[in-house]
């Protein structure tokens, strides 16, 4: 599957690969269009108007090429997206905030908790073998993308590139994830702040588990 953006807010241009019936990962830093990528596919796929896509530098110029456009190139019709954002979160009244491991289900668990909890895995279970595309700006999940193996056979691993408009995709294999050991260890080291620290030590022991 293929999706191709144009003018879409900060993308000039992006051509999107998805494997289909896989997890797609893809990685990238705030600012580069995650959020740009998933509403416009939610655009497309609902059938809604796209001009609240409209980059600012065209906004009103009047120009049939820099209006917004979305292509879907797939074999099979996309009939439904499912989006799992904040939003999504926010409907079950939901925040996590770790320092420790479990820490949250400790000190606040709660009948609704797990009544949430559980309507959010039974979400999880009902995309297996689906085809899903994971925006993200935090590496985490491509650690943690291991311990989902229960749920995806198959995962597509991409870092996105915004470079003036022209969103590029490069492959992030399993020796990069050892990268990350290092960007943990330099925060571990340094001189910020206590909760940061932990943070990265959280991580720095999630990939020596590996």
């Amino acid at each position: 599957m293929k999706i191709i953006l144009k003018n879409c807010n900060n993308i000039d241009e992006a051509k999107i690969d998805i494997k289909e019936n896989e997890l797609n990962i893809k990685y990238a830093i705030n600012g580069t269009g995650k959020s740009t990528i998933a509403n416009a596919i939610r655009k497309k796929v609902g059938g809604e108007e796209l001009a609240s896509l409209q980059p600012f530098k065209f906004l009103n110029d009047g120009e049939e090429g820099h209006k917004p456009s979305v292509e879907i190139e797939s074999e099979e019709e996309i009939r439904k997206v499912l989006i799992f954002n904040e939003e999504y979160i926010s409907e079950y009244e939901f925040r996590k905030t770790e320092l420790i491991a479990n820490s949250f289900e400790i000190f606040v668990k709660t009948p609704e908790y797990d009544k949430n909890m559980a309507e959010i895995e039974k979400d999880l279970k009902d995309i297996r073998d689906r085809t899903v595309l994971f925006l993200t700006h935090d590496y985490q999940p491509i650690i943690d993308v291991y311990n989902l193996s229960s749920l995806f056979s198959k995962t597509n691993i991409m870092f996105l590139q915004n470079i003036d408009g022209l969103l590029n995709e490069v492959p992030i294999m399993k020796d990069d994830i050892k990268s990350c050991i290092s960007i943990c260890q330099e925060n571990i080291d340094s001189e910020t702040e206590v909760i940061i620290k932990l943070v990265y030590l959280r991580r720095f022991i999630a990939i020596h588990k590996r």
